[in-house]
């Protein structure tokens, strides 16, 4: 009797699969299916063998396509959980090979025959992979092959003895690889047939149920409808691609129902860029009216955040109570459809407790929209559901105390971690050689273990050169250092050292 991939098993080899690119270099892990798509095409590092980009669309056919021709958005990429256009079923088709493989990390070479693109694989292309895609603060996740052969051979029939192996077996004739290089970049892990295989094949339909079950939407809360257009000057692009990994996860808990999303990380690593442009994604890209922005500090209290007095000679005490941001942004929310957001920068440096009040209760999903009195006014108010909260966050900023434990319990936390691969953007971007970014990368790397909580990489936008480098070192990275090494001279030298040697290595006439 035949056997075939069995439906709990997709599904969960496509939760495994976001979760391990959850653990990578978000972005740059990505890529591990166009390098699947030149080893099937039979591209290796012996010989030059023609590969154009027909071949990309002819592989994302075969094992991404959810939908017949014709469908706007045809592919499904389980590593994001999103949906591909048919123009485009991998977001960095075109570059994902000239760009990335061969410009930036050299794993591939190319060349012109007689009108022909022809590609061959760097010997030491698997060691790439790993280090730039694989591989953050120091760690390499491998990816497990049998959650990504449950993937790709979903509709494929297998005999009755089928097993584990089977699958690694025919993702190994299918992709080959050598022993070494196969185990740089994956990892297998055996499981019971039982869990894997079913006695009846998976319909389309059914694989279409498993996608849309677990795919991370871009449409708001049910409230909210699809935005109307902004007079001009009211929208701003987001800087945000629409598979960026933290967008995704905020999409995803949005889509849930979620009370507000905290970003937090260690500084320089693009917080609160990352909120406000995921509020742009949030609304359309419109502004007036739909974005509201606050930062917290010691100072700051529930009469600035919710309601509080201001000088009004109308009234008898000379006083009148009036609306902050919080309630701006609540009407707002409450006469529109559409989504509104709240940024609260540096969340964790004012007192949550008495700047929230009351509303933190009717912040929680389950209490939108529930009538509740204002503490100062008296006045009834309620936090509808397209109110989304965004807040930024350094939970390592040692000059105020813990966030508060309610607020903690009710926010939903994404950590925005220090990225090597937008250090090799921002480096090559501004014009830094090669070789030289590749030192800086590795070495920002290995700087996130000596470093209690490692360092961002926005300190590295606009380096194009190693003197601008060496100021950014001396101004901005060494005195961060000092301050939170301030207590381990030991540790401090040693980053001192380290940029020291990469410095050396810069100037050389070799580097």
């Amino acid at each position: 009797m035949a056997k075939f991939i069995s439906k709990n098993r997709l599904g969960d080899a496509i939760s495994a699969l976001a979760d391990w690119r959850s653990k990578t270099q978000a972005q740059a892990s990505m890529h591990i299916f166009p390098l699947l798509s030149l080893l099937q095409k039979g591209v290796k590092s012996t010989t030059f063998t023609k590969y154009e980009e027909g071949d990309d669309f002819a592989f994302w056919d075969k094992f991404f396509r959810i939908s017949p021709e014709g469908s706007e958005r045809p592919y499904f990429d389980p590593l994001t959980r999103t949906y591909r256009i048919a123009t485009h079923p991998h977001s960095n088709i075109a570059t994902a090979r000239k760009g990335t493989f061969e410009k930036s990390w050299n794993a591939v070479q190319s060349k012109m025959e007689y009108g022909n693109t022809l590609w061959k694989l760097a010997e030491n292309f698997a060691d790439i992979v790993r280090d730039r895609a694989l591989t953050r603060g120091g760690k390499s996740t491998r990816v497990n092959v049998i959650d990504v052969a449950c993937w790709l051979f979903r509709q494929q029939q297998f005999d009755d003895s089928a097993s584990t192996k089977t699958l690694l077996e025919d993702f190994r004739k299918t992709f080959p690889l050598s022993d070494d290089d196969f185990n740089k970049l994956f990892e297998f892990v055996d499981e019971p047939s039982s869990k894997i295989f079913s006695s009846s094949p998976l319909t389309v339909k059914e694989i279409k149920e498993i996608t849309d079950s677990l795919a991370v939407s871009d449409a708001p809360p049910s409230r909210i409808e699809t935005p109307s257009p902004a007079p001009y000057g009211e929208i701003e692009r987001s800087n945000l691609a629409d598979d960026d990994p933290i967008l995704l996860d905020a999409r995803r808990l949005i889509q849930i129902g979620s009370s507000g999303i905290v970003l937090r990380g260690c500084p320089g690593t693009g917080k609160s860029w990352y909120a406000w442009n995921i509020a742009l994604q949030l609304t359309k890209g419109v502004k007036k009216d739909r974005i509201f922005r606050v930062q917290f500090h010691p100072s700051y209290g529930y009469e600035d955040f919710v309601e509080g007095y201001k000088p009004d000679e109308g009234t008898k005490s000379g006083f009148k109570i009036f609306p902050k941001i919080f309630l701006e942004a609540v009407k707002a929310a409450l006469t529109s459809t559409q989504p509104v957001v709240l940024i609260i920068d540096e969340i964790n440096r004012g007192d949550t407790a008495r700047i929230f009040g009351e509303v933190l209760t009717y912040l929680e999903t389950g209490w939108r929209d529930t009538e509740f009195l204002l503490a100062y006014s008296g006045e009834r108010s309620r936090v509808p559901g397209n109110l989304i909260v965004l807040a930024t966050m350094n939970p390592h900023d040692r000059s105020i105390t813990q966030l508060d434990m309610a607020l903690m319990r009710r926010f939903d936390h994404i950590d925005v971690h220090p990225s090597k691969e937008k250090v090799g953007d921002f480096l090559t971007g501004a014009g830094m050689d090669s070789a030289q970014s590749k030192l800086i990368v590795d070495w920002f790397d290995d700087i996130q273990s000596l470093m209690p909580f490692g360092i961002g990489h926005t300190y590295f936008v606009g380096i194009g050169n190693v003197a601008t480098l060496s100021t950014i070192w001396r101004f901005r990275i060494l005195p961060f250092a000092q301050s939170v090494l301030e207590l381990e001279p030991d540790k401090l030298e040693n980053v001192a050292k380290s940029f020291e040697s990469l410095e050396a290595r810069l100037r050389s006439p070799s580097a």
